[in-house]
C-alpha cells in the first residue's frame, strides 16, 4: 500500500448517522478541508479506525474493506460523533514496515573468491554469524557474573558484545560453533573491536582470540586441547599519571593444553577494528593473517599442525594483578569459506 496522507489537525463531526457498513461519510460543512486533499488516511470515530481512499469537499469515500481497520469493529455512529484523524498503531506500523534496516554489516554476503564476472562466487557456510542472532553458536557462561555483559544483537545490534562485570571477573567468556572440516580447505575471517578501561589499570591484559581446537566444547580453559589461535592481547597499566602498554596481534597455538607463541607479537593501534584470518589447505598447513581495513592482510605465519578440528571459537580472557579493569569486545561478523583459502586480499 502506498503511503498514507497525514494532517495536523485534521477534526470534524459527522453530518449524518452511518451504519456499519457505509462506505461514504459525510462530514459537517466546509470542514472536509482540514483532512489530507489527496492519498489516502486513516480516520477514528469512536473506537472504530476508518480507511479512507479518497476525499472530494466534505465526502470521505472508504477504501475497500477499510470499514473496521487495523483489527478494530465496524459500527453505526451517530450524527455528530467526532471524527478525527489520529497518529495510530497503523501509522507507525506503515512507516517502520517501509523503512529498511540500513545497517549494514561491514561484510559481503558471502565472502568467498570472485568469479570472472566480478560477483562472490560459491555460498554461505554454515558457521558464519553476523550475530543479529546466536544461530548455530553457543555462547558461555550464560550465568554472568554481576555486571557483565554477553549477548548476541541485543547491547548493539549484530554484534557479540562481551563486557566484563565489576568487581574481580576474569572470567573466560566463550563462542563457539562445532566445525569439523576434515580434509577440505577452508578460510575463517572475523571483524573484531576492543578495548579497556583505561582509570586505576594496574598490569592488566585482557585478551581476544580466534581459534579452532580438536575439542567440541573449547569453554572449560582459555589453553583447549591442541588449537591454533589469534590472538589479540591489550596489556596496559597506568604510570605516574600515563598510560603505558599496547595492543597487539600474535599466532599461537596449544599442544596437548600447552600454549606457546609462535611468531613475535606484531603491535596494532589500541582502537580501532582489526580483521583475524586463519585458513587451512586439508592437509594441516595453517596461514595465519591479520588487516586493520579487511582489504589488504598481513601474513604472521605459516605453519603445519595435524590434529582433527571439532569446533571454531572466540574467546574472552583476562589475567594480570588488577582484573577489574573492563575488557570490552564486539565482533562484528565471522566468515568461513569452505574449498578455498582465501590469502591477502579482501
Amino acid at each position: 500500500m502506498a503511503r498514507e496522507s497525514l494532517k495536523n489537525f485534521a477534526t470534524s463531526a459527522l453530518s449524518g448517522a452511518i451504519t456499519s457498513g457505509s462506505t461514504t461519510i459525510n462530514l459537517t460543512t466546509s470542514s472536509g478541508s482540514s483532512f489530507p486533499s489527496t492519498g489516502s488516511f486513516v480516520i477514528v470515530i469512536d473506537t472504530e479506525l476508518i480507511l479512507i481512499a479518497s476525499r472530494s469537499g466534505d465526502s470521505l469515500t472508504v477504501a475497500s474493506s477499510g470499514r473496521g481497520w487495523d483489527g478494530t469493529t465496524a459500527a453505526a455512529h451517530s450524527s455528530a460523533a467526532t471524527v478525527q484523524l489520529p497518529i495510530c498503531a497503523y501509522n507507525l506500523n506503515h512507516i517502520w514496515a517501509n523503512i529498511p534496516d540500513t545497517f549494514v554489516p561491514d561484510v559481503p554476503p558471502v565472502q568467498t573468491p570472485l568469479s570472472t564476472s566480478g560477483v562472490p562466487s560459491g555460498s554461505a557456510s554454515a558457521y558464519d554469524n553476523e550475530f543479529e542472532s546466536q544461530g548455530s553458536w553457543t555462547l558461555f557462561p550464560t550465568s554472568l557474573p554481576s555486571g557483565a555483559t554477553f549477548n548476541v544483537g541485543t547491547s548493539v545490534k549484530s554484534h557479540l558484545v562481551m563486557g566484563r562485570g565489576t568487581g574481580t571477573d576474569n572470567t573466560l567468556y566463550t563462542a563457539y560453533v562445532a566445525f569439523a572440516p576434515g580434509a577440505t580447505p577452508w578460510t575463517a575471517t572475523c571483524k573484531i573491536m576492543g578495548g579497556m578501561n583505561s582509570i586505576n589499570l594496574g598490569g592488566q591484559i585482557v585478551e581476544t582470540h580466534l581459534l579452532v581446537s580438536d575439542l567440541s566444547n573449547p569453554s572449560g580453559t582459555v589453553d583447549p586441547g591442541n588449537a591454533m589461535r589469534i590472538d589479540v592481547p591489550i596489556n596496559a597499566a597506568v604510570t605516574s599519571g600515563a598510560i603505558t602498554g599496547n595492543r597487539t596481534v600474535r599466532p599461537a597455538k596449544n599442544v596437548s593444553g600447552v600454549f606457546s607463541v609462535i611468531a613475535p607479537n606484531i603491535v596494532v593501534p589500541f582502537s580501532g577494528p582489526l580483521y583475524l584470518r586463519m585458513n587451512n589447505d586439508g592437509a594441516g598447513r595453517y596461514q595465519l593473517f591479520f588487516s586493520t581495513d579487511g582489504l589488504a592482510y598481513v601474513l604472521l605465519v605459516d605453519q603445519t599442525f595435524n590434529f582433527t578440528i571439532a569446533s571454531l571459537a572466540l574467546h574472552f580472557f583476562s589475567s594480570g594483578s588488577n582484573t577489574s579493569a573492563s575488557h570490552i569486545a564486539l565482533v562484528d561478523w565471522v566468515r568461513v569459506v569452505m574449498g578455498t583459502r582465501l590469502q591477502y586480499w579482501g
